[in-house]
């Protein structure tokens, strides 16, 4: 299997309307002097509540420690998968992920979270997300079409939204 920095399995969910053939690989696994050269999260133990530890790892991630704020979603979410903040954790994980470059590790984070939890509210966001992080790997065809799918799929999307999707399509030349 693949594995993700950190050394966990990067899972990849063929998202409906992307041919998954035109998705990037995920990230080839680092060279022991890279690894060694990487940041290692310091994820601090677990609060033992759920609604502690997401917001801790929200304040690592609103104030910029997109590292630390990425191990503390990873571990909110493999103690707490079923918490009614699972869906906003998945995102801001892959937010933390995307904010640094890691376009890859993000996109598979945004497409894990789009297909887990389609109906949250941060599903239009997250395919949003997914899009902009495949037009960060050059992907233009699949990033249109994953921008095409936001207004399909969440068709009572706000304003904002509508308005974002058609800005990154013009972006991206769809």
């Amino acid at each position: 299997p693949q594995l993700a920095a950190d050394g966990q399995p990067v899972r990849v969910v063929p998202l409906s309307g992307v041919d998954p053939a035109s998705v990037p690989p995920t990230a080839t696994p680092a060279t022991p002097a890279e690894e060694a050269a990487q940041p290692k999260p310091s994820v601090l133990a677990s609060l033992g509540d759920p609604r502690a530890d997401y917001e801790r790892a929200y304040a690592s991630i609103m104030s910029g420690d997109y590292d630390q704020a990425e191990g503390e979603f990873r571990q909110f979410l493999a103690t707490f998968p079923q918490d009614g903040r699972a869906a906003d954790a998945q995102y801001w994980l892959g937010e933390s992920l995307f904010e640094r470059g890691k376009y890859r590790e993000a996109a598979n984070e945004f497409l894990n979270g789009h297909k887990a939890y389609p109906k949250s509210d941060k599903g239009p966001d997250t395919l949003l997300k997914l899009g902009l992080s495949l037009a960060g790997l050059g992907e233009r065809d699949a990033a249109c079409q994953t921008y095409a799918q936001v207004l399909k799929q969440y068709p009572k999307a706000t304003n904002a939204m509508r308005t974002r999707v058609a800005t990154e399509q013009a972006s991206a030349s769809c």
